[in-house]
């Protein structure tokens, strides 16, 4: 029994102290990118649609992506029940390229425009 002891104490000491303690050794080097940023919204109404999407943000989302990447945007409007199985519903998609910075802006500000006319339009 002593022995049986002795041993499972050398084992546990030897596994413990063979552990690095060195956490930089542990660290790995990776660098994250952004290669194709989409971005889709789904509302349900003008106030939310509103409130869910800030000019702000998508420049943001932007500046996290390089230059010359591909993004798209997109805008899913559901609106009221038609008929039994039938629900009323827009989606509107924009595609460009972070290189084309104004241009991409302009157009998912147009979109968003043209969403709050399709809840302005059942009124």
């Amino acid at each position: 029994m002593k022995h049986l002891v002795t041993m499972l104490m050398l084992s546990v000491a030897t596994l413990g102290f063979s552990q690095s303690n060195n956490p930089e050794e542990n660290k790995s080097q990776s660098k994250a990118t952004v290669s194709d940023l989409k971005i889709s919204i789904t509302v349900d109404s003008k106030e939310e649609l509103e409130n869910s999407i800030k000019m702000e943000d998508i420049e943001e989302f932007m500046d996290m992506s390089d230059n010359d990447e591909q993004i798209s945007f997109e805008i899913i409007c559901n609106g009221e029940k038609i008929s039994k199985d039938v629900n009323r519903s827009l989606t509107y998609k924009v595609k460009g390229n972070t290189s084309d910075r104004v241009g991409f802006l302009k157009s998912v500000e147009k979109v968003r425009t043209a969403a709050i006319n399709f809840y302005n339009s059942k009124k």
